[in-house]
């Protein structure tokens, strides 16, 4: 068995499969409840999440990275030796914890999706303020081409839940 990492542009519908595997008897987590976290850039040290758009300035995004606390998911690698884990979500040191993983799987979407996807965010989810929004659709292209070059499996994640999550689970067993 293996931790399979399922990641993938904002948007992109990460949380909704990790919801869709719970759903289905799977052990999912999701990287934004307690894996991931927003750390200063000169400190190094833990910094809370900054909740509502008007306070998550450009400029606070300049001094924070958010990323996966390695131990934690090097706990969940040793779990899933006898049973499939999922990993959902992304973060900007997926670099760091890639030889964790067993499976990587990536969700694409298409670039006109992405905005309309966006334009439906909540205040309080990243990829809500405008300057949010022009940092993830600068990614959008170089994010897809980094996890090809990883060997990910790539799923268009225009299409229904359930038949990315059927995709996921016959690609891993």
């Amino acid at each position: 068995m293996a931790l399979i990492y399922i990641t993938g542009i904002e948007t992109a519908g990460k949380s909704t499969v990790c919801k869709e595997l719970l759903r289905r008897g799977y052990e999912a987590c999701d990287i934004d409840e307690g894996i991931a976290h927003y750390y200063d850039k000169v400190t190094g040290e833990q910094s809370e999440w900054n909740g509502s758009s008007e306070r998550r300035t450009r400029e606070w995004h300049k001094t924070r990275h958010y990323m996966m606390d390695r131990k934690h998911v090097k706990q969940l690698a040793k779990q899933a030796q006898n049973k499939p884990i999922f990993l959902c979500g992304t973060t900007q040191n997926d670099k760091v914890v890639l030889d964790l993983f067993g499976e990587l799987v990536y969700l694409y979407l298409d670039e006109a999706t992405l905005r309309q996807r966006m334009k439906n965010r909540l205040s309080t989810e990243f990829a809500f303020a405008p300057h949010e929004q022009e940092a993830v659709l600068s990614w959008h292209k170089s994010s897809e081409d980094t996890y090809r070059q990883h060997g990910a499996t790539m799923i268009d994640a225009t299409q229904p839940v359930e038949r990315i999550v059927d995709k996921i689970i016959k690609k891993v067993q």
